[in-house]
Order: C-alpha cells, then sequence, then structure tokens
C-alpha cells in the first residue's frame, strides 16, 4: 500500500479523471482487500475478472465483469460516472449502479432490484477490521495515479486498487 501511495506522488497526468487514458480494458493487478497470497485479484470466484471503461457522448461508463468463459457465464455490474463537479484537481469520479445482471447461455438475469432494494448488507474485510456496506448504489473512487499501463484508484470505502491496462481500444465483451 505504501509503494502505490507513493507512486501516486508521482502522478504527472492532470485531472486523471477526464483523461482518455481511462478508457480501455482493466485487469485488477491487485486490491488492498486481496492483499494475502491466498487471494488472486484477478481471479473472482473462479472467473476472469475485469474492468472496462468507455466515455460516449460525455457519459462514462465502468462495466465489472466476472466471465466463467467454459460455463458460458458473466456477471456484470455496470455504473455512469461523472467527474466531481467539487473536485477541482478532477481526480474523483462520482459512481451510480444502473445494473447488476448475470448472463448465461445468451440469457440475461437482472440482479439488480433484488440486491439494492434489501436492507444494507455489511462485511468486514478481517476481524476487528472496518465494515463495508456490500449492496450500495452510490460511491466514489478517486484517481490516484494514471499512466499508458497502470491505474491506481481508491475507493470511498478506503480499499485501494491497482489495475493493468489489457487492452486500450477495444471494448468488446
Amino acid at each position: 500500500e505504501e509503494l502505490l501511495m507513493d507512486l501516486a506522488k508521482c502522478n504527472s497526468v492532470a485531472q486523471p479523471a477526464r483523461n482518455r487514458r481511462l478508457v480501455g480494458r482493466w485487469r485488477l493487478a491487485w486490491s488492498s482487500q486481496t492483499a494475502n497470497r491466498f487471494l488472486r485479484p484477478d481471479n473472482v470466484l473462479g472467473g476472469y475478472s475485469t474492468q472496462d471503461i468507455s466515455v460516449q457522448g460525455g457519459t462514462i461508463t465502468v462495466e465489472n465483469a466476472v466471465r466463467w468463459p467454459g460455463w458460458d457465464l458473466c456477471l456484470l455490474g455496470r455504473a455512469r460516472a461523472q467527474v466531481d463537479p467539487k473536485d477541482r484537481q478532477g481526480c474523483v469520479l462520482k459512481l451510480r449502479i444502473d445494473s447488476f445482471e448475470l448472463e448465461a447461455g445468451g440469457k440475461n438475469v437482472q440482479l439488480l432490484k433484488g440486491v439494492l432494494s434489501t436492507p444494507k448488507m455489511s462485511i468486514r474485510d478481517a476481524p476487528g477490521g472496518k465494515r463495508r456496506v456490500l449492496n450500495q448504489r452510490e460511491g466514489s473512487i478517486t484517481v490516484l495515479y494514471l499512466d499508458k499501463d497502470i491505474r491506481v484508484t481508491l475507493a470511498d470505502n478506503g480499499l485501494l486498487f491497482m489495475h493493468q491496462r489489457i487492452d486500450p481500444v477495444s471494448m468488446h465483451r
């Protein structure tokens, strides 16, 4: 964590939340949530985990996906994002979840209504650790560092993430 925070001090991209370098497909390379040697952040529940960021007509879309290719399954969470107008440095993205669905064999099952309408569900990352709400519809991330290959972000729940770019152009699923 300290190394990533030191890297953030070296960020040379002005207003990283507005920069076109955000666009592309990213693989989660490390997170403070999966910082022990038994968890692989790019492999969630046995599936391959990616994040696609696109911009169309000024709207930023963030799609987190866990894919199980051999099973023809994909768990998708989509959110719209906007640069926080109160943030003068252009580092904070405000997120609002639009959909949460399971794709199986070409059919989609919407999960958003059920998950987000339930009372808040929370977990602790470690015994005695901070509680985290799982079914929160809105949130924010701060882009601490961005270059052509690496992105470091800090979520409003305190989790730190490092993503590695996989594909800067293709936005296929």
